[in-house]
């Protein structure tokens, strides 16, 4: 079996990306059933390197969308640090890509070889 390299991502972002966006309405479904049920009126967006990155780039367009207050936190700063939140806010833990990757693939590990289990 070939190793993947970064190349082999950059040729198959294409594909993904339309996929994400042909689905876009499925995928976020949940989420918005969610907001909407439990009324939220703050969304906290907590992750560790790319994933704070990511939740920094969202943040004001998921702010205009959905017209709640959105926040990017570290979850060292999150734990650590007294805040006070009201009874509607939804704090979202954005995990590890490979975390997404493997987790409902029985028998995979992280340690395991990318092509062995990915999303389809």
């Amino acid at each position: 079996m070939t190793e993947i390299t970064m190349y082999d991502y950059i040729l198959e972002e294409k594909d993904v990306l339309l996929n994400i966006l042909q689905k876009r309405k499925t995928i976020t479904r949940p989420f918005c059933t969610l907001l909407q049920e439990k009324n939220v009126d703050e969304l906290v967006l907590c992750g560790s390197g790319t994933s704070y990155h990511a939740a920094l780039a969202a943040r004001r367009i998921m702010e205009n969308l959905l017209q709640i207050r959105v926040r990017a936190e570290l979850p060292s700063l999150f734990t650590t640090q007294q805040k006070i939140y009201s009874k509607n806010t939804l704090v979202l833990g954005i995990p590890r890509w490979k975390q997404l990757l493997y987790r409902g693939c029985p028998g995979k590990s992280e340690d395991a070889s990318m092509h062995d289990c990915r999303f389809k």
